[in-house]
C-alpha cells in the first residue's frame, strides 16, 4: 500500500496517531516545531544572535529554525524567546508588499479616472507600463518596509534577551 508523502517521519508518525485517535474521538495537538531534520541553527551565547542580523536580504529567504540554548534561561523561557526570535527572522515583507500592490493599484485606477494619466497621448500600451511600474514601486517599497520593520523587531528581541542576561548576572533572579 502507498503512503503519502510526507516532509519529515515525525509529521508522518504525528499525523498517523492524530489519525488513529481521532477514530477513538481524542483531541490531538499536532508538533508545531520541525523535526530534527530540518536545519537548525543552534545558538547558545547572545553573540551568535547578532550574527542573524547579518543574514537579512533583499529576497528575505532565510533557511533553518532558530533554537536558543541560553544558560542563565529555563527551557520554557528559551522556546518563549526562540518562538519570538524565529517569527522576526523568518519575515520576508511579502504581505507588506501585497498591501502596498493593492495601494498602488487603487493610485494607478485614480491617477487614470483623475486624467493624470493622459492615455490618449500615451497611447494604451505606455498606459499600461506605466500603472504596471507605480504598482511595482509600491509593491517594492512596501517589501523592504516589511524586511526593515522584521529587522528593526528581530533587534528589539535580542536587545531583550541582552538586557534579561544582564539582569540574571547581576544575581537577581
Amino acid at each position: 500500500m502507498d503512503q503519502p508523502h510526507c516532509y519529515t517521519m515525525c509529521q508522518c508518525s504525528a499525523i498517523e496517531e492524530a489519525k488513529s485517535l481521532t477514530t477513538m474521538n481524542a483531541v490531538v495537538d499536532l508538533p508545531r516545531k520541525p523535526s530534527t531534520s530540518h536545519r537548525q541553527i543552534h545558538i547558545t551565547e547572545v553573540n551568535g544572535l547578532w550574527t542573524l542580523l547579518k543574514k537579512f536580504t533583499l529576497t528575505g529567504l532565510r533557511s533553518g529554525y532558530v533554537v536558543l540554548d541560553l544558560p542563565w534561561f529555563t527551557p520554557e523561557q528559551n522556546d518563549a524567546y526562540a518562538g519570538k526570535v524565529n517569527k522576526y527572522y523568518k519575515t520576508c515583507g511579502c504581505s507588506e508588499g501585497t498591501v502596498a500592490g493593492f495601494l498602488g493599484t487603487a493610485v494607478a485606477v485614480a491617477m487614470f479616472l483623475a486624467d493624470r494619466i493622459h492615455w490618449k497621448e500615451l497611447g494604451i500600451t505606455k498606459t499600461a507600463l506605466v500603472c504596471g511600474g507605480i504598482v511595482l514601486l509600491f509593491m517594492l517599497l512596501g517589501k523592504a518596509y516589511g524586511l526593515a520593520r522584521g529587522k528593526r523587531n528581530l533587534r528589539k528581541v535580542i536587545l531583550e534577551i541582552l538586557i534579561t542576561q544582564k539582569h540574571y548576572s547581576n544575581g537577581n533572579t
